[in-house]
């Protein structure tokens, strides 16, 4: 798959199998944030700690070491997914020393500058969506479906441009200079 031609729109099958596989392994990525928050004692759903207000300094610093934990599994977490769907195997997604070389080609600071933008919008979008929530209580089946729709709606776009961006860095760093790219077939004069 190229990052410079929009994915061909086949027969259903063809894109629910790929899009099951990226929703597992998102599946697998959280849940080990979930488990990681909850040993801090962090509603991490919510983002508040689960005993608010009985140790503001423990609550912080329980806040802080979770936000620097999804920070380091967010760096492995998008290039394995992205290193997954480029290779066309799920395995491929644990292959952690081909992704963490990926990282090295694609270069660490622009990564590390990726990967904080993705957070921090991630952060706004939530943030978003939990001060509408504030305000909203119909029973707990319209809420979440208010929840799942303003989701939808909220973390769309950043998530196209963020996906179509993590695709732009995977195959820049197949590029060498002075050598076409080698992911796309070359045109013969």
């Amino acid at each position: 798959m190229s990052s410079k031609t929009p994915p061909k729109i086949g027969s259903l099958v063809e894109l629910l199998v790929p899009g099951l596989k990226v929703f597992v392994l998102v599946f697998v990525w959280a849940l080990i944030i979930f488990i990681v928050g909850s040993i801090l004692g962090i509603d991490v759903l919510v983002g508040i700690p689960i005993a608010s207000g009985e140790n503001l300094a423990y609550d912080v610093v329980n806040l802080g070491g979770l936000a620097v934990v999804t920070y380091l599994f967010g760096l492995i977490a998008i290039m394995s997914i992205v290193n997954m769907v480029k290779q066309g195997s799920f395995l491929k997604a644990v292959d952690f020393k081909a992704v963490i070389s990926k990282i090295g080609k694609i270069g660490w600071v622009t990564y590390l500058e990726f990967v904080f933008s993705v957070l921090v919008v991630g952060t706004v979008c939530w943030l978003i969506v939990r001060a509408v929530m504030d305000f909203v209580d119909f029973g707990i089946f319209a809420d979440v479906a208010i929840i799942v729709t303003l989701i939808s709606f909220v973390f769309v776009l950043p998530i196209i441009f963020y996906a179509k961006t993590a695709s732009r860095l995977y195959d820049n760093s197949l590029e060498k200079p002075g050598i076409p790219n080698q992911s796309e077939p070359q045109a013969i004069n």
